[in-house]
Order: C-alpha cells, then structure tokens, then sequence
C-alpha cells in the first residue's frame, strides 16, 4: 500500500475519517485510553487546521488512512518552547492499515516540512504504552530526551523525542 499512498494536507471533506481514525488509532494501543475531552480534540480536525498543519495518508480509492499534525512553530498546539522548532502531533494510522508503512511516509513529511521552514528540530511527545511509535521514532533518527518529558493536568507522562535537523 505505501507506494500508492499520497500524503497530502487534509481537505474538509477529509476532517471527519482523519478524526474517526485518530481516535481508532489511539484506541488500538493497548495499555492507553484517551478520555473523552482528548477524544474530542483529537476529532476536531477543523480546530487544528486553523494553527497547524493537518497531513493525510490517502489511499488510491481516496479513503484516508492516516493523519499527523504538523505544527510549523509556536502556537497552541506546541508542545515545546524553541522558536526554532517545530512539532507532530497525533500521528495515527487506520488499525487496518498498521505496519504498512504509513505512520512512517507521515512522520517522513513532517520531517521534510520542518526542514522547508528551516527549523532546528522537530520535537513530538509520546507515551509509555506507544510502544510501536516508539520503534519507528527511533528508526527514522529521533532521540528520546527525557529533559523535555512533561505531565499533563491529569498526570499522563508525555515522552519527548527530538529530531536534530541541523547541526
């Protein structure tokens, strides 16, 4: 499937499965249960468009089967400080589509337009049960940095991972 699929910004016809499947993905991992006001965020696709960049993974038929948000520098949905910096956020594959490459052709593009803005790095947080994220974090060269790992209001520990883009 990969080599068919094309990443592309998400459209408004795209919002509602890019936000079917973010909360599928999410559900999926074992270990991990978002709550409803996340689950909300995470279906909000038109929310996070307006701040940031929405990525989808469009299949040839055009059903979406992934989404990732590229967040190209501070703003709300930052999770990190350096104004040279930039940010992905919910990256999120159809469970169907899992280990097909998809989540890595999403993280690849969010790399790619972290280098068109000429940011630093690209920074993104995790948690403990993304065990499979975890793996292809570390395959595409991003180092876990628990210096930047923060809790959120209701005590989850959001892992820190960091793309050196220069240097």
């Amino acid at each position: 499937m990969p080599a068919d699929v094309l990443v592309r910004p998400a459209r408004p016809e795209d919002y509602e499965a890019a936000g079917d499947i973010t909360v599928a993905a999410y559900a999926s991992i074992e270990g991990f249960s978002p709550g409803p006001r996340y689950e909300a965020e995470m279906r909000d696709v038109a929310a996070r468009v307006e701040t940031a960049e929405v990525l989808v993974a469009a299949a040839p038929d055009g059903r979406i089967v992934g989404a990732v948000t590229f967040v190209p520098g501070l703003g709300p949905l930052a999770e990190f400080e350096g104004a040279d910096e930039s940010g992905m956020r919910m990256l999120a594959v159809d469970p169907a589509a899992q280990g097909l490459g998809v989540g890595r052709m999403l993280a690849q593009a969010c790399l790619e337009r972290a280098r068109a803005t000429e940011r630093s790095r690209l920074v993104l947080h995790t948690t403990r049960a993304m065990t499979a994220a975890h793996a292809l974090y570390r395959s595409l060269g991003f180092a876990r940095t628990p210096g930047r790992d923060f809790h959120t209001p209701g005590g989850l520990v959001l892992e820190a991972y960091v793309y050196e883009l220069s240097g």
